[in-house]
């Protein structure tokens, strides 16, 4: 049934917004407020000498939040047992600090915490940056505050504090320096070390040169390195030239993959600079170099050679790379600018590209030790222009000085930080596929992200300068440095060590069945292993040797990756010396993995200490995980107050994925292995019938073979990545081509299988029964007569134009037949409507017209058959425009009206057998 005529009606509506202003409003005795989107700390005002720092809320993903008070309040502070850089505040969720008298400012400085993994600082400046200058900041807001200056504050720190769920590292500002890079500015480094830093006990060998080096623990207070010891490296001095290098136990193996990683603080005083060399000098862990002209030579960094080419005694010519370190390779960190000002110390010229000189600061690499690859003669004329030469030694006079060449130039001011001698600490990355054979290296900024383009050193030159075919694939690595008349300091600290250290202590891990699962780092064969979700035993063993004073108590460190164990697990500790246990202990946790533990018992030479710690790995493991897990302990010495370290190797261990049966299913929502359908052959597509099937469990990452047959024969093969998350069902959809379906039953086979795997195929079988029909599958959707002027509707009235009529019959039977027809009639209204005398006709393509019977008694008016449609596939068709069809006949004017859905349309099927 369909409308005979359709009339629209379009409105529009105009809605109107309003926003209201909101501020926030204190309570008198609220000093002020810091917030941001993971935590909202208050500080009260009890009285004059009183305060309450009051923790509202914190995410459910941050730990160890600690309140620093400045100066002005640790100074005042009535509980001098309280006088400490930060207090905690997680534990407590409130402080009430008293005073011996009023505390004129705020008493908090900033509110710390960590949040994966990264320590996060708000800090309390009552200055309220910009918008414009600020990318992250607190919400700070004080009861003194004007009512304008309280919305412009509000509406600053709503808009500034949208970043805070990134992942940087938010530090001091207290000068109101935002530490993410404003725009053009590239702003700096961490001013604390980001969490990593490690000990490097028994590294390195005794520095070369002079005192320049120093290597000395660092036990950070409050959450610097999350609390964790760390070595830190010093580099310093003038007129001195210093190298440092790791024990040949030590050296780094090329026959294996390695990398290194480790935060480096350029300082702020002006300084030549270092180098990071590996090298296979005859001299080994005594090699620098010889060429240290005192207040010119700084500019070799300990690891280049002499400035300029020189004849000796007897005549012998001697290059500029006689005196460097031999067989190396060297990244430098240029601190100083050796260009056209200091000729003929001026290995950063460059004469032939602007700006003729490669300034400070900049990251580069060469091979000291190779005179063609690494130096270049230059010469200054009367006019004080510098030039390239191709020759060393002019016809007359001494040697000509020396430039060097600069591989993977890297202006460090131009990448990773606007002055990168800014105090601040940044990373340094290194690191070597042996498959590949690549080894590269790269500067960061653990603030922003921002990094310096990774440098690839080739392998050929890599390998025949370090001449590692003669070394066992071994080279010596470490540090070289040299200040001229300058001085500066360099730090630095180990994040990642590339070579596995010698340690006091001894780390062995045990499955829940109490069997040692203990791997070396290369071990792959998953022999000893726990399983997901067991839980994994942690023990530390560690003799205490070489102690000359005897520890009022122990501080004992552990460290296991978080992505496989859950450290909410860890209850406690157990702890015994010399075999007598001493009782079982709370570890402090965070979420980096670490776990910390305070024993209160005397510790002295000749002491063993074994700790235990259980925590139930992780069940959500898509794969075969080797971890690692580390451990150190600390005493402390109360007459010097200082610690030493025990040490602790990492120890590995296997974490292995016993993957869930694979399954395999026509449907996603339960378990369908027999799947049957009927279907019309019309509603197969040209490209094909569609077959979806759902697979589940299996190994992580496994391949998968899946095959689809119909009586033996291939229809379609292929092969599937079964990803990481094994519990998730997910989807294939196969293609069957039109061509390979027939009437009637088509029985499918469908075979999965896992690479590796022994069971038999998973099987589905599907049978797609085809049939043919004749359907009535398009008929007018609307008929049209509209917009008449009064002297138009008497008489045959052709519908709207463009309303053109469309009839369509499917007839997807296997043999179509002509024993089919479609009529037309129509259900009239009664006699008080208007259109009750009205007739409706039927003009064929020919012209002639045919009055339309009412439905009842009337089978209607045959209007399309087969011969008389075109055949278009299955479709049989016919079209007509607007002035043949159904058209409205009425013998006397209408009056003006709306006459929607007043007379219906009827369209029949008809089947009946027709003999020839």
């Amino acid at each position: 049934m369909r409308k005979l005529l359709a009339i629209f009606f379009f409105a529009s509506v105009a809605t109107v917004g309003f926003i209201f202003p909101q501020k926030t409003i204190y309570a008198e005795n609220i000093k002020y407020e810091l917030r941001n989107d993971d935590i909202q700390v208050m500080v009260e005002e009890e009285s004059s000498t009183s305060q309450i720092v009051k923790l509202l809320k914190a995410d459910d993903e941050i730990s160890r939040i600690q309140v620093g008070l400045t100066a002005e309040a640790k100074e005042k502070l009535a509980d001098k047992g309280n006088e400490m850089d930060q207090l905690d505040l997680a534990a407590q969720k409130a402080l009430t600090l008293n005073f011996d008298e009023e505390v004129t400012s705020n008493c908090v400085e900033y509110i710390s915490y960590l949040k994966d993994g990264k320590k996060i600082r708000l800090d309390s400046s009552n200055t309220i940056p910009s918008t414009e200058e600020v990318v992250q900041t607190n919400d700070l807001q004080n009861e003194q505050s004007s009512n304008s200056t309280e919305e412009q504050s509000t509406e600053q720190t709503t808009s500034s504090s949208s970043d805070n769920s990134s992942d940087e590292i938010s530090q001091d500002n207290s000068s109101n320096e935002a530490i993410k890079p404003r725009a053009g500015d590239l702003g700096k480094g961490s001013p604390e070390i980001p969490e990593g830093g490690q000990l490097i006990n028994g590294l390195f060998d005794s520095p070369v040169g002079g005192t320049g080096f120093s290597v000395k623990p660092i036990m950070p207070s409050g959450t610097i390195n999350n609390g964790m010891p760390y070595h830190e490296i010093t580099v310093q001095g003038k007129n001195n030239w210093v190298a440092m290098w790791s024990l040949e136990n030590n050296r780094l193996d090329f026959s294996k993959s390695f990398k290194g990683r480790m935060y480096v603080n350029f300082g702020t005083a002006q300084a030549d600079g270092f180098t990071f060399t590996i090298h296979n000098d005859p001299q080994k862990t005594q090699a620098l170099t010889r060429a240290r002209d005192q207040g010119k030579d700084g500019q070799n960094l300990g690891a280049y050679g002499s400035s300029s080419a020189t004849t000796v005694i007897g005549g012998v010519r001697k290059y500029p790379n006689a005196d460097a370190i031999g067989n190396s390779f060297t990244v430098e960190f240029d601190m100083y600018t050796n260009g056209n000002q200091r000729f003929p110390y001026s290995y950063d010229v460059a004469p032939s590209q602007l700006p003729r000189e490669y300034v400070s600061p900049h990251m580069a690499y060469a091979f000291p030790g190779n005179r063609d690859k690494t130096y270049g003669p230059i010469s200054k004329s009367v006019l004080g222009v510098i030039s390239d030469e191709t020759d060393w030694f002019p016809l007359i006079g001494s040697g000509r000085a020396a430039k060097t060449i600069h591989y993977g130039l890297r202006y460090l001011n131009q990448s990773i930080g606007s002055n990168v001698q800014d105090g601040t600490w940044y990373e340094f990355n290194f690191s070597f596929d042996f498959p590949t054979k690549t080894f590269q290296y790269y500067l960061r900024n653990p603030v922003t992200g921002n990094q310096t383009i990774a440098t690839s050193v080739p392998w050929s030159d890599l390998s025949s300068e370090l001449k590692l075919s003669a070394n066992d694939s071994k080279a010596y690595w470490g540090f070289t440095a040299a200040n001229g008349a300058s001085e500066g300091a360099v730090k630095m600290v180990f994040a990642d060590v590339p070579v596995p250290l010698d340690y006091e202590a001894k780390n062995q891990i045990y499955d829940s069945a109490g069997q040692n699962i203990s791997v070396s780092e290369d071990d792959d064969s998953k022999q000893k292993c726990a399983k997901k979700g067991d839980s994994v035993r942690f023990e530390t063993v560690a003799t205490v040797k070489q102690l000359d004073y005897t520890s009022p108590y122990l501080l004992y460190e552990g460290e296991v990756s978080p992505d496989q164990v859950d450290m909410s697990t860890l209850k406690e500790s157990t702890v015994k010396v010399n075999g007598e246990s001493i009782g079982s202990f709370v570890p402090t946790t965070n979420a980096n993995g670490r776990f910390s533990l305070y024993i209160p018992k005397e510790i002295k030479q000749g002491d063993v200490v074994e700790i235990e710690s259980t925590i139930k790995s992780k069940d959500d493991i898509s794969s075969d995980i080797k971890d690692s897990f580390s451990a150190s302990l600390i005493t402390i010495n109360p007459a010097a107050g200082s610690y030493d370290y025990l040490t602790g190797s990492p120890t590995y261990f296997w974490l292995k994925n016993i993957s869930p049966p694979l399954n395999v299913s026509w449907s996603n929502k339960e378990e369908l292995t027999t799947l049957e359908k009927t279907i019309d052959r019309s509603a197969l597509s040209e490209e094909g019938y569609a077959l979806p099937f759902y697979y589940s469990g299996g190994t992580a990452n496994s391949t998968l073979n899946y095959m689809l047959l119909k009586s033996d024969e291939i229809i379609e093969q292929g092969t599937l990545n079964n990803g990481a998350a094994t519990t998730d069902t997910k989807e294939k959809t196969m293609t069957i081509p039109t061509s390979l379906i027939k009437y009637g039953s088509n029985t499918f086979v469908l075979q999965l299988t896992e690479d590796g795997s022994t069971n038999a195929p998973n099987q589905l079988s599907s049978v797609l029964n085809v049939q043919g029909s004749v359907q009535l599958s398009k008929v007018p959707t609307t008929l049209d007569w509209t917009n008449r002027k009064i002297g138009e509707t008497k008489g045959v009235m052709n519908r709207d134009e463009g309303n053109d009529l469309d009839l369509e019959v499917l007839d997807s039977r296997e043999t179509p037949a002509n024993d089919w027809y479609v009529s037309v009639s129509i259900d009239k209204p009664d006699g008080s409507s208007p259109l009750s005398d009205v007739d409706m006709i039927w003009k064929d393509s020919a012209g002639k017209s045919t009055s339309i019977p009412e439905s009842a008694p009337s089978t209607g008016l045959k209007v399309m058959d087969r011969p008389a449609s075109i055949q278009n596939g299955f479709a049989n068709q016919i079209h007509l425009g607007n002035d043949a069809g159904v058209l409205l006949k009425s013998d006397k004017y209408l009056s003006i009206g709306k006459y929607d859905a007043a007379i219906k349309i009827q369209w029949t099927l008809n089947q009946a057998y027709e003999p020839e």
